[in-house]
């Protein structure tokens, strides 16, 4: 698995760590020396060397930091961002078949989050490439460090990228956090194999991944500020024991100006796809906090034997383990939902998870609250011979008052978002919570326009989305997701590898 740090770790930590004022003086260490001959190097233009002196000296500092010592060096280099594209070129036709790419680029557009026109492979590849300011990659066992040509130097960047980021092809201090955050990564994945956990993640739950991937990113992350946190003379520790809420407001601050920092693909990328990039980080942090605050670095490592199952589990943090435990469900549709008339192929089946599903709903004034209440979900997309998406959501929540909840507020969606008409958005209020006992067993919400047909229907806990296809045709998918098989969902046991 790649993860990932953003360019400008180092404005972005230091802006953080002043919102939430964490002071107290903490002791030199030796790695000081390392990191001097580092800058030395680095003034000089010399960034083969300067990364050689960080990398010995993270490799002191950060099992310091993090308590776990290295079982094996790590390998480190540099590439310029031409590099980067070409290096993700190849690892994508490694990772992703092209029916695949196809299914993600397809149902991002069948979802109504994205528009039609929009290559969302090539964005996605445009997104990482111009973002990362470095790497590691689990299955070479390689880390990366970005350093900018002086072509790439000269191309646009927003307000806050020039204002938070400096002129020089190699910035230091990004260089440093940047090590400190993908070195954290490096000893995760010696202690905890993040190559086997990716492997164990099924390929049509992309809610799981992004809950793992939260875990990995949080730790990570927290480790950075703890890093940034003793270059500023600052208490290491004190940094585990920062307050979630805190941490998580201070976050959600910063959030709305990354699209003034990011680049073109990352202004060009639609909501899903640029929240989805920042969620691991920011929610994987917050979600670390709760941990580090309860049994610091280890409780964080005893979550690497159990990592949260779903972004339902890291938004809310209390739903992960102890009484009030959530464990969401795995939906298993018919067999026979398959056969869909002549014309259709079926693209593929994932999970959208209640973050997802608070992203789409992102415009809608209770969003938050009717994504809450999750418990599981499955959607498939089909495409039609002359083009036509087709697609079908089945999602099954805590109570029938939580369905109900999400019910109205896709309606909300469909009318402007999923298949939208002209006209303001009219703002939704959802009714006050009420007794299941009185909600209808079974409510039903049908839209047309021209020839296009969207079927929303809730029965109890479940709610089920048709779009795209005639209304015979989806009633009768309708029907059949209501006899979809439930079951716990679990981590998978270990695999044999995918390479």
């Amino acid at each position: 698995m790649f993860t990932w740090a953003a360019r400008g770790v180092g404005a972005w930590g230091c802006l953080f760590l002043w919102l939430i004022r964490i002071t107290t003086a903490s002791e030199p260490h030796p790695a000081q020396a390392l990191l001097r001959r580092g800058d030395q190097a680095a003034d000089q233009g010399r960034y083969e060397q300067a990364l050689r002196h960080y990398q010995q000296a993270y490799q002191l500092l950060v099992p310091r930091l993090r308590k776990l010592p290295f079982r094996r060096p790590v390998q480190a280099r540099l590439m310029n961002r031409r590099q980067v594209r070409q290096y993700l070129e190849r690892e994508f036709r490694k990772e992703y078949t092209p029916q695949e790419l196809y299914f993600f680029d397809r149902s991002l557009k069948a979802l109504g989050a994205a528009p039609r026109q929009l290559d969302l492979v090539e964005l996605t590849k445009q997104l990482l490439s111009e973002e990362v300011g470095g790497f590691y990659n689990s299955r070479d066992r390689l880390l990366v460090l970005v350093v900018e040509t002086q072509q790439e130097q000269k191309k646009p960047k927003g307000f806050l990228a020039r204002l938070l980021q400096n002129d020089e092809p190699f910035d230091k201090d990004d260089a440093k956090t940047t090590l400190a955050h993908e070195l954290t990564h490096a000893l995760q994945d010696q202690h905890f194999d993040l190559k086997g956990w990716d492997q164990r993640i099924p390929d049509d739950d992309d809610d799981m991944s992004l809950a793992f991937d939260a875990l990995v990113e949080g730790d990570a992350t927290l480790l950075m500020l703890q890093e940034m946190a003793r270059l500023e003379g600052e208490s290491t520790e004190k940094v585990l024991q920062t307050s979630p809420f805190r941490a998580d407001l201070t976050f959600g601050l910063l959030i709305p100006f990354l699209g003034l920092a990011g680049g073109p693909a990352y202004k060009k990328a639609p909501p899903l796809m640029r929240q989805g990039l920042v969620f691991p980080y920011h929610k994987g942090l917050v979600f670390v906090l709760h941990q580090t605050r309860r049994g610091g670095w280890k409780a964080v490592n005893k979550c690497f034997a159990a990592p949260p199952l779903s972004t339902e589990q890291v938004l809310h943090p209390e739903k992960y383990r102890g009484p009030r435990r959530d464990v969401p469900v795995k939906i298993i549709l018919p067999q026979n939902i398959a056969a869909v008339p002549k014309g259709w192929r079926e693209l593929g089946r994932n999970v959208l998870g209640e973050f997802q599903l608070l992203v789409l709903l992102g415009r809608t004034p209770a969003a938050h609250q009717a994504a809450a209440g999750w418990d599981g979900d499955r959607y498939v997309v089909w495409e039609h011979a002359d083009g036509r998406l087709g697609l079908l959501l089945a999602t099954h929540w805590d109570t029938a008052a939580d369905a109900q909840e999400f019910f109205l507020a896709w309606q909300h969606y469909v009318r402007y978002k999923l298949h939208p008409r002209p006209g303001p958005w009219q703002r939704l209020r959802l009714p006050e919570r009420v007794d299941p006992k009185e909600l209808p067993q079974v409510q039903e919400a049908p839209f047309q326009h021209e020839k296009w047909f969207c079927l929303l229907r809730r029965r109890g806990k479940e709610v089920v989305c048709v779009c795209g296809f005639d209304p015979p045709t989806a009633a009768w998918l309708a029907q059949l997701c209501h006899q979809a098989r439930l079951e716990p969902k679990h981590w998978p046991e270990a695999a044999a590898s995918k390479d």
